[in-house]
């Protein structure tokens, strides 16, 4: 398999440098310095991966972290779930509930509707009638719009994460 290395910071452009140290300071996420090999991909993609992870999306993060380890378990992306699983901790999930999104069931009907919904979505890229009646009994518009947006990015994250190797 071809593994794409990140930049090193003396690889880095000095507009790189300047995106590098004012968004993460020194601590380049693997990811974002493998991207960046491809410079027009990283402008296009950063403004679409920041509405997840800079306050775009409407939804609890409690919710979106248990669809992106959902996403990374299912599609067996370690980077992914390894920067998300803290994440997830800090915000509200607890042991069990990582270990109930590992398993793909729940006995919290919150939690198994989000797992149910990112299965699904992962294997046929569709959403049953029935649980779409649950999710808008409990999210907006918006909110079911950045579930399925979620879901999808976090897909093509560990397809990039899988195809450049990285782990």
């Amino acid at each position: 398999m071809v593994k794409i290395s990140p930049l090193t910071p003396k690889e880095w452009s000095e507009e790189q440098r300047q995106e590098f140290e004012r968004i993460y300071g020194m601590d380049v996420y693997r990811i974002f310095g493998t991207i960046a090999r491809h410079p027009q991909a990283y402008k296009n993609l950063m403004p679409w991966a920041k509405h997840f992870v800079g306050g775009g999306s409407e939804l609890p993060v409690m919710d979106q972290e248990v669809l992106i380890l959902r996403v990374a378990h299912l599609k067996g992306a370690a980077y992914v779930w390894r920067q998300h699983a803290g994440i997830g901790l800090n915000n509200g999930l607890t042991d069990d509930d990582i270990e109930a999104i590992k398993r793909g069931n729940s006995d919290k009907q919150n939690l198994q509707q989000l797992i149910s919904v990112a299965t699904k979505m992962c294997e046929s890229c569709q959403i049953p009638d029935n649980l779409k009646a649950e999710l808008s009994k409990r999210y907006s518009l918006k909110q079911y719009m950045d579930i399925v947006f979620t879901i999808g990015h976090y897909n093509q994250v560990a397809m990039i994460c899988g195809g450049f190797g990285i782990d």
